[in-house]
């Protein structure tokens, strides 16, 4: 049996002016592992970020689709994974 990660990744959308509500609910629609928390987190100016907490396989390569899937999401100007603890 595989082992399995929870990997961090903060997702910056595109302004200020974007609905993250929104943006959320696209990405909770991706086919990217166990989401276990999402949530917005105050940056600077009045903008925010999102911060997404995904349990995963350990596969190589997987973290990089994610943070591709989660770029390619309507809203998002980047997507980057911050983080990854062995479960």
């Amino acid at each position: 049996m595989g082992s399995n990660v929870l990997a961090t990744f903060r997702v910056m959308p595109e302004s200020a002016d974007i609905d993250l509500a929104l943006v959320e609910s696209r990405i909770r629609e991706l086919d990217i592992g166990d989401i276990k928390e999402m949530k917005q987190e105050d940056i600077a100016f009045g903008l925010k970020q999102l911060t997404v907490l995904v349990l995963m396989a350990d596969e190589g390569g997987l973290l990089e689709k994610i943070e591709g899937k989660i770029r390619d999401v309507e809203g998002v100007q980047d997507a980057e994974n911050t983080g990854v603890t062995l479960i």
